[in-house]
């Protein structure tokens, strides 16, 4: 192994926030390596969260008023999207 590889192997197993021999058997023996949730993720994901809850009320009451809907809607989908480019930015690591 070269030093180039052995240092790219380095900071892929830093990456995934392991050492390099654990890094190694999971590589060797086919398994999964997922890179440890960041202090971003999980802020994201709180936001994410409080974020659903408040179209969870706007959409309560909206029921209860018999509103148009067209907004929620338009907001709905908004989180929607929101939530799948979260989910394609955790499925990258």
């Amino acid at each position: 192994m070269t030093e180039e590889e052995k240092n790219t192997l380095v900071h892929k197993a830093k990456s995934a926030g392991m050492e390099l021999s654990p890094y190694l058997v999971a590589c060797g023996l086919s398994k999964a390596i997922k890179a440890p949730i960041t202090y971003f993720d999980r802020q994201g994901i709180g936001q994410l969260a409080k974020v659903g809850n408040n179209i969870n009320q706007i959409a309560k009451a909206v029921n209860m008023a018999n509103l148009d809907r067209k907004l929620f809607d338009e907001a709905l989908q908004q989180v929607e999207a929101l939530q799948e480019l979260l989910y394609e930015i955790s499925r990258q690591k």
